[in-house]
């Protein structure tokens, strides 16, 4: 799901490059992207649109590996093609003698080098937040009984400011679909 403006993902594809650059720094690297052009620009990699498929079968059959970089990838809860898409690609790239690794069932965006810290405070400030306060951050998604459950993070978030004095900062992740 990359080039959707998901933060998430985003973070997942910066880990993969990062670690895939760590071992041969000139790795040619093609990207399946809703946004190749961005994709292409922000991480200086090769992307295809993930639905030009002639592209995408062109570029797996000059690769070796094919990385199925993501966490919640398999899974059928936003639809069923979803996961009949992923499932398609892993059969595909090993019908094309590719490798197939997959890159991230736990969350590897933590292993990413935090940012300078100049970044942050721009992007606190881009947000109307002071820099160098005591924050913590909520990233919520809407999921399946997220209704019943968001009064307890509102507690959650009355519990950090008034015991360890930290300021709640909600944010999005996915801009487009989740709550501002």
């Amino acid at each position: 799901a990359y080039g959707r403006g998901n933060a998430g993902d985003d973070a997942i594809l910066e880990a993969i490059l990062q670690e895939m650059r760590s071992i041969d720094p000139d790795m040619p690297i093609t990207v399946l992207s809703k946004n190749p052009k961005n994709t292409r620009l922000t991480y200086r990699v090769r992307a295809l649109h993930r639905s030009n498929f002639f592209g995408w079968h062109r570029a797996m059959s000059h690769s070796k590996l094919y990385i199925n970089g993501g966490g919640s990838l398999i899974q059928d809860v936003t639809s069923r093609r979803s996961l009949w898409y992923y499932l398609n690609n892993i059969s595909t790239a090993k019908r094309l003698g590719c490798r197939v690794q997959m890159y991230g069932c736990a969350d590897p965006a933590l292993i990413l080098s935090p940012a300078e810290e100049d970044e942050v405070d721009s992007a606190l400030l881009q947000a109307g937040i002071p820099p160098h306060g005591k924050y913590i951050c909520f990233a919520l998604r809407h999921w399946k009984g997220f209704d019943e459950k968001a009064p307890l993070f509102g507690k959650a978030a009355a519990y950090a400011y008034e015991t360890y004095g930290l300021t709640p900062v909600f944010v999005s992740v996915e801009r487009h679909s989740d709550p501002s």
